[in-house]
């Protein structure tokens, strides 16, 4: 209901799936070295019937004067092992139409999750769903997880890999979905590096631009959520993980709440328009989640960076 007095919208995300649809993962609400959810055929139908209780209960919410309209969307699994990519499809395929029944691709869409690393055998396989079963299959979009964390940056870290991997790399990643046209929303991503830093100088305000401009440009992506809140904070460390939280930024004046209007997101990072000239050539090998990216040699006479407004800083 809060929501709605707000004018905003949400979309649920079936977070945890029964047994634990990854290994080793707080997330899946069962820490364990095996992908039970998979594995386990009693646990893979208590996750079909979750999934069906999540859609009635979207469906009792837009039966409620007090949240109709709030929810836009599901998704049914967050990041299944990429292990299990076949019963992945397995499940969304029997899944899609069920909820297709209860939530009208008219009024919400659906988003799927996939850890294969690139993403073209996933995305083909939506794509020939789509076209096989367009009336249960519209309205889903895939969901990519993009961040420069888990192993993908590494010591000594500088600022310049975050940028040469959103203005460079990034794009890449997300290719196979927009060589398809398939609907992409980046459903996590976040300013967090890995390593300590990132508030200093103009980093949070051009890795923010970068960001937004690259969901902005990128011919596949329809939308994007950024980590936004931390559940638990160490009393102890309160700043610890800042980075992982919109909202603790915003609140310690990292961050302004109307930052976003100020960006420019007309193209792809316009405040390192001439470093992009110095992208590596990623388009004959392949793109993983974790593929190194460095600025090549620059020009004779050297190069000069604009900076993107600050996130504290409103445009006017």
């Amino acid at each position: 209901a809060w929501l709605k007095e707000r004018g905003m919208r949400a979309v649920l995300d079936l977070h945890a799936l029964p047994g634990g649809q990854a290994r080793w993962q707080s997330f899946t609400g069962r820490v364990t070295g095996e992908e039970h959810f998979f594995l386990d055929d009693a646990e893979f139908a208590r996750g079909k019937h979750a999934v069906q209780e999540l859609a009635e209960l979207v469906r009792r919410y837009e039966a409620d004067p007090s949240t109709s309209g709030v929810v836009v969307g599901v998704e049914l699994m967050n990041e299944p092992s990429h292990k299990h990519v076949e019963r992945t499809k397995e499940f969304y395929s029997e899944m899609v139409p069920v909820v297709r029944r209860v939530l009208p691709a008219d009024r919400y869409f659906i988003m799927l999750s996939f850890m294969d690393s690139p993403h073209t055998r996933s995305m083909d396989w939506i794509a020939e769903q789509v076209l096989a079963d367009p009336g249960n299959w519209s309205g889903v979009v895939h969901d990519p997880h993009l961040y420069h964390l888990y192993g993908d940056n590494h010591a000594p870290w500088s600022e310049e890999q975050d940028y040469c991997k959103a203005c460079c790399r990034d794009p890449h990643i997300l290719r196979p979905m927009a060589s398809i046209g398939v609907p992409t929303i980046v459903g996590e991503y976040s300013t967090a590096t890995g390593f300590s830093g990132w508030h200093e100088g103009d980093f949070l305000a051009n890795n923010l631009q970068n960001y937004f401009s690259l969901w902005n440009t990128a011919a596949s992506v329809v939308g994007s959520f950024m980590w936004n809140y931390r559940i638990l904070v160490d009393p102890a460390q309160p700043q610890k993980y800042v980075e992982w939280s919109l909202l603790d930024m915003v609140d310690l004046g990292y961050i302004r709440p109307d930052f976003a209007y100020a960006l420019d997101t007309s193209e792809l990072c316009p405040a390192m328009r001439e470093d992009v000239r110095r992208c590596p050539d990623f388009s004959n090998g392949t793109v993983l989640w974790d593929t190194r990216c460095a600025w090549q040699a620059p020009a004779v006479g050297g190069l000069r960076r604009r900076l993107a407004p600050s996130p504290t800083t409103v445009l006017v």
